[in-house]
Order: structure tokens, then C-alpha cells, then sequence
């Protein structure tokens, strides 16, 4: 992406489980010119990827039909879907490549503010819940190929939510197991764990890599003439870097820093590779903000 002006495009869909938006017939609401400020956030291990988006004007009716509250532990997980799309090209669906999907938590108006701002807190946790069967391995096959056959038969029972397995460098052979019954994330930490792989949810992607690599193969260059803002700034364990939003730039990526700040390791080798473990979006269609901050993590753990 380079830094000549864009047009920017922020598209919400929120989708019922049950029931039907007033005036649509349908369950699907499609949000385009009300004014919407979103915040997603992407990080590594166990904390699932969120988004608090705030929607200014929404009809009564609407309000009603998503708003939701948690008021105790154990409750059943949300159904109502929310998607968020954003970018600078329609795709060819007529929407901006899809920036987050995920369960509406909770949900509510207040009106005691002149604007009505309507809250949004959605977690990704739960797309992926649909229970599958026990899976036994007789004999030796790669892990690579297991992970592949679990993620087949997931999407083979699941209506929707189709998952994309996306493997990096996985190559241990398993022998003689059996694997308990569960959530697909489930299922494949139980596979993965014994050979120091990770499993992450980056929907629609299951991400699968070995403890201190990168979760993915994508690499992407960032300096000052492609939207990188201002300069990388050292934090706890890495870096971190401002960026006009790219929707081509995801959690996990492989990141190369051109900037005129160099960051060194103890072995005073200049550090260039990194990748992203946690990421976080501001994107306002009618405000100033459009960008994500990036934490970056040493990729060539050798260089520290």
C-alpha cells in the first residue's frame, strides 16, 4: 500500500440467529452510512481476538433485537454474528475485504447520551464450538495430514463458519493415539501439544506453528513510503509500529522494518525480522483514525 490518498470503506454486518430486522424480512443488517468507530484486537496465545465497535443512530427496533447482556458466568454463548469489512476495494461481493467476524457478547444503547451510541463487544471465541468426534490413530501419519483430515471433517458437519487450515512448517510424525472428542481447537491442541506446536484461531484461519517461529509464511515489508507512521518504538520482547490500516497485513505476519532506527541483539546483529503478535485497529469512517499498531516479536530467534 503506498501513501497516495484512498478512498476508505468501513461496512458492518450484523447477522440474528433468530428473527428477522423490522422492514427487511430477512435476518441480515447491513450498515453503511451510520457513523462507526471500531477497535480490533488480535493477540497471541490464549486471549481471543475482540471487537468493541460503536454505532451512532441505529433504529430502536435494531437496538432491541441485538442488545444483550452477560450477567453470569456459565451463560450460553451468544449466537447473533457481527462482520466487519474494511478497506479501499470492493471485492465482488460489493464489500471491502472482511476485516473480523465474531459472536456479539454483549450489546446496548445508551440514551442518555444526545448521540445514542450503541456498543458492541464481540469476541471470536465460540465460532469454532461445534463438537466433533473422537479421532484414533492406528499406525504412523504426519501431523500435517491429521490436522489437514480433522479440519475436512469439522467442515464437512459445520453449516457455516467454514474453517482454512494454515500450516507453518509442521512436520512431526504421529504414532498410535487417540484424541478425545471436542471443539476443533481442542481436538488439534491435544495433537499438537506433544510436539511444541501451537494452534490459533485467526478466523477463518486455524494457525498451526512451532513454539518461537512465526505462526505464518506471509511476508510483508513496512517503511515510511508504503504507511508506516512515524517510527518503531522498543517494548518488552520486541517492537512495536504504526501503520495506515492494510488490509493485507494480518496477526501473525512476517514483518521486515525498513527505518532508519535500528534495534540490535545481544550478539549486536541489526534486527529487520520480525513478526506479528498482537495487532490493534482503529478504524473510524467519519474521524480521524484508520490505522493498526503492531507488536512485533524477533522472528530469527538466533539474532538475540
Amino acid at each position: 500500500m503506498d501513501n497516495n490518498l484512498k478512498t476508505r470503506c468501513l461496512v458492518i454486518k450484523l447477522i440474528l440467529q433468530d428473527g428477522v430486522f423490522s422492514g427487511l424480512a430477512n435476518n441480515v443488517k447491513i450498515i453503511k452510512d451510520l457513523t462507526m468507530d471500531v477497535n480490533i484486537n488480535k493477540v497471541s496465545g490464549l486471549m481471543p481476538t475482540t471487537a468493541s465497535v460503536v454505532i451512532y443512530g441505529m433504529l430502536d427496533s435494531d437496538i432491541n433485537l441485538l442488545s444483550r447482556l452477560q450477567l453470569f458466568a456459565g451463560q450460553t454463548l451468544p449466537t447473533n454474528i457481527i462482520e466487519i469489512y474494511a478497506g479501499y476495494e470492493l471485492c465482488t461481493d460489493g464489500l471491502p475485504p472482511l476485516a473480523y467476524k465474531g459472536l456479539i457478547w454483549t450489546a446496548g444503547v445508551d440514551k442518555n447520551d444526545v448521540d445514542h451510541p450503541f456498543r458492541i463487544y464481540s469476541l471470536v471465541y465460540g465460532l469454532a464450538t461445534n463438537l466433533i468426534e473422537s479421532t484414533e490413530v492406528k499406525g504412523t501419519i504426519g501431523l500435517n495430514e491429521l490436522l489437514q483430515g480433522m479440519v475436512t471433517n469439522y467442515n464437512a458437519q459445520a453449516s457455516n463458519d467454514k474453517l482454512i487450515y494454515s500450516p507453518n512448517n509442521v512436520s512431526a510424525v504421529v504414532q498410535d493415539q487417540s484424541y478425545s472428542g471436542g471443539s476443533i481447537i481442542d481436538l488439534m491442541t491435544q495433537a499438537c501439544t506433544p510436539y511444541d506446536y501451537i494452534v490459533q484461531l485467526s478466523y477463518p484461519y486455524i494457525l498451526v506453528y512451532k513454539k518461537g517461529d512465526s505462526p505464518t509464511k506471509n511476508e510483508v515489508i513496512i517503511n515510511k513510503n508504503n504507511g508506516m507512521l512515524g517510527y518503531p518504538v522498543p517494548e518488552d520482547l520486541g517492537i512495536s509500529c504504526r501503520i495506515r490500516y492494510n488490509p493485507n497485513i494480518d496477526w501473525g505476519y512476517q514483518i521486515t522494518v525498513e527505518s532508519s532506527i535500528q534495534f540490535t541483539g545481544i550478539n549486536n546483529e541489526v534486527i529487520t525480522s520480525w513478526y506479528i503478535n498482537a495487532m490493534n485497529t482503529t478504524l473510524q469512517n467519519r474521524g480521524d483514525k484508520w490505522e493498526s499498531v503492531l507488536k512485533l516479536g524477533v522472528y530469527n530467534r538466533g539474532v538475540v
